[in-house]
């Protein structure tokens, strides 16, 4: 008999299982259920944080003890800080891991997004010898700021180090930043170095960590899975409706697509859009509602909060046209995925992992990142021209069915794992 491929995933939150999550989260659950559906001789077993409501899946499920989890919740945000910018370590989460690997015994441990739970699962791994994978899903291990932008928001390529306490992300304590940095990336180097496989999810994705120095032989692309669970969802689109789901965050692009809508309402005044996000950062909040008021667009642009899964996939189903305007050097954003999933008209920024997913005028859209008025022209050219924008939403779905194949995912899945454990020796 086969002896099953034991497998830990480790990860900070799950999807309408804990009060924050994103693309990240959605992305490695995906692949959770892929190995779920299709390895019949793989066994799962997932880790988390406390989460806020009973966790429903088919592998089994532990939950990992935190330094927050001794605090109250006001010092939360404090030491999970402390964790992100400095020192990516939590005894806590180390000594949790451990005793659940030295119990489990898994032949792979799988770390995805853990800002929280640390880097304390890859010291875990090479203690116990135990081949560890790494899912890059943003760019936080070799910047502060997680995006690879400046505190303009343009593109940095300088990497981490002390220069990075100069940026928008990381103002506070400056001194105490600026010497803390000095020794950040040989202490990030040090827990990368340990890692037997990296999870990329597009080529640019490849191209920026090999010129960080990582080998791209211990790389494996893997890339979003094809979403099915949106040939279940009912709803019918509204016209002129433009639908963004996004982080209240600079580097997610909100304020361009607001820019974008004074243009697009001279042309089109009935046109609405529709954002749905999750605010940290309360001074680009300001800014937006201000830029709203000043462009006296009120009556045009709605915001609310971020939703559930199955309500975020009704309004998505309901949108005419969807903008993902991204600043940074992204993978290929989980919205992208799930709104050609659907068929929709995609306005998408020409940047990161977007354009080997995104043909522009075959299967959507591309515009310039930061140019609004590129952005607005055309959004304007799919309202106007509803048969062009449902002939790119036609090409969109058959091309992420194919892309997104989510038995070519447990393909590349596997070949990571076969890859971590050669890396491991």
């Amino acid at each position: 008999m086969r002896k099953k491929l034991k497998i830990l995933h480790i990860i900070d939150h799950l999807p309408d299982c804990h009060e924050t999550w994103g693309g990240a989260e959605k992305s490695a659950l995906r692949r959770i259920n892929v190995l779920l559906d299709f390895g019949k001789h793989i066994e799962t077993v997932v880790v988390a944080t406390k989460p806020k409501k009973r966790v429903e899946g088919k592998f089994r499920f532990f939950r990992i003890w935190t330094f927050e989890d001794f605090f109250p919740k006001k010092f939360h945000l404090y030491i999970t800080g402390l964790k992100n910018q400095i020192l990516p370590f939590d005894l806590i989460s180390f000594v949790s891991v451990f005793l659940l690997a030295r119990k489990i015994k898994p032949d792979i441990i799988h770390l995805h997004k853990a800002n929280k739970i640390s880097f304390s699962p890859i010291l875990v791994s090479w203690l116990l010898k135990i081949p560890l994978v790494l899912s890059i899903a943003d760019y936080w291990y070799f910047c502060p700021a997680a995006t690879l932008t400046d505190s303009e928001g343009n593109q940095c390529w300088r990497f981490q180090g002390k220069w990075c306490a100069n940026c928008s992300a990381t103002k506070k304590f400056f001194l105490v930043r600026k010497f803390a940095y000095f020794f950040r990336r040989p202490l990030f180097d040090f827990f990368l170095s340990k890692v037997s496989a990296f999870l990329v999810a597009s080529n640019s994705n490849k191209d920026l960590l090999s010129s960080y120095g990582i080998n791209k032989r211990r790389m494996v692309l893997v890339r979003q899975v094809y979403n099915n669970e949106v040939e279940k969802v009912k709803g019918k689109m509204r016209k002129n409706t433009i639908y963004l789901n996004a982080w209240m965050s600079a580097h997610k692009g909100v304020h361009v697509a607001v820019a974008a809508m004074e243009k697009v309402v001279k042309e089109i005044p009935e046109a609405q859009l529709f954002i749905e996000t999750k605010v940290f950062d309360k001074d680009y909040e300001k800014k937006i509602l201000e830029m709203i008021e000043g462009l006296n667009l009120q009556k045009n642009i709605s915001i609310s909060p971020k939703p559930s899964l199955k309500i975020y996939l009704k309004h998505l189903k309901e949108a005419n046209v969807v903008l993902v305007p991204e600043q940074w050097e992204n993978m290929g954003p989980t919205t992208l995925g799930d709104a050609m999933a659907m068929g929709k008209a995609i306005v998408a920024s020409k940047i990161g992992g977007i354009p080997e997913i995104i043909k522009d005028g075959k299967n959507g859209l591309l515009a310039n990142p930061q140019d609004s008025n590129d952005f607005g022209l055309k959004i304007i050219k799919l309202l106007k021209n509803q048969e062009f924008a449902l002939k790119l939403g036609r090409k969109a779905a058959k091309d992420i069915r194919r892309i997104g194949s989510r038995r070519i995912c447990f393909k590349n899945l596997l070949k990571l794992y076969q890859t971590a454990r050669k890396n491991r020796g």
